[in-house]
């Protein structure tokens, strides 16, 4: 089975920024934050397309995968990976799945038990609620917001969104300690798509193997 952590860590930090939508420029991160939260204020769900590209610095293999994204509030969430690694992230609220296609397996996971900072990226449509405890904020640019945990993270050593001249997020970056890093792009975000809870059901498909993830030691 191949090794899902670099999936995980990228499509979660991605929650965390695809939907960001500060009102206008901002010299400070508390400023572009503070837009963020306003502009989620009214946003109960989204779907947006995305391009994502990995670097495993020691082995310099760079991968590149795409396909859509869904979010709705209380921490629900679909990612949809295309092509020749077809794979599916979904949270209903309480419990997180990892289907990889391919492999024909699907790791679980209960979110109860998933690191705070992970748990902050599932409810992002709530205002990121909390992200003053868990990162110190920061700017990388005119238009980029620093996020670095406070607590050591084994996956994650900072994370930047990149915001364009609209304040729609145009792109997510995250690195580990190693400097393993992946970005995730967004394009033809939409506001309210209509969704439906039951989107963000999943059963895991006949014959498929599951496996349940244990919480970090």
């Amino acid at each position: 089975m191949r090794i899902w952590k670099g999936v995980r860590c990228g499509a979660l930090a991605a929650a965390l920024a695809v939907s960001a939508h500060p009102a206008g420029a901002a010299e400070s991160p508390q400023a572009l934050l503070a837009g963020t939260r306003e502009a989620l204020g009214p946003v109960t769900e989204l779907r947006a397309h995305f391009e994502q590209t990995s670097l495993l610095v020691a082995s310099g293999l760079d991968t590149r995968a795409g396909g859509t994204v869904e979010l709705a509030r209380g921490g629900r969430m679909r990612w949809t990976y295309v092509g020749d690694d077809p794979q599916q992230i979904v949270s209903d609220g309480v419990t997180l799945w990892f289907y990889q296609v391919r492999d024909r397996t699907v790791l679980r996971r209960d979110l109860a038990e998933l690191p705070p900072a992970s748990r902050l990226a599932l409810d992002v449509l709530g205002g990121f609620a909390g992200i003053e405890e868990q990162f110190a904020l920061g700017t990388c640019g005119e238009r980029c917001l620093e996020l670095t945990p406070r607590a050591p993270q084994p996956d994650l050593a900072r994370l930047r969104i990149e915001l364009g001249a609209d304040g729609l997020v145009e792109s997510i970056a995250t690195e580990d300690a190693l400097g393993n890093h992946t970005r995730v792009a967004f394009s033809a975000l939409e506001l309210h798509p209509g969704l439906g809870v039951e989107r963000f059901q999943f059963s895991p498909p006949e014959g498929v193997e599951v496996l349940d993830m244990e919480a970090p030691r």
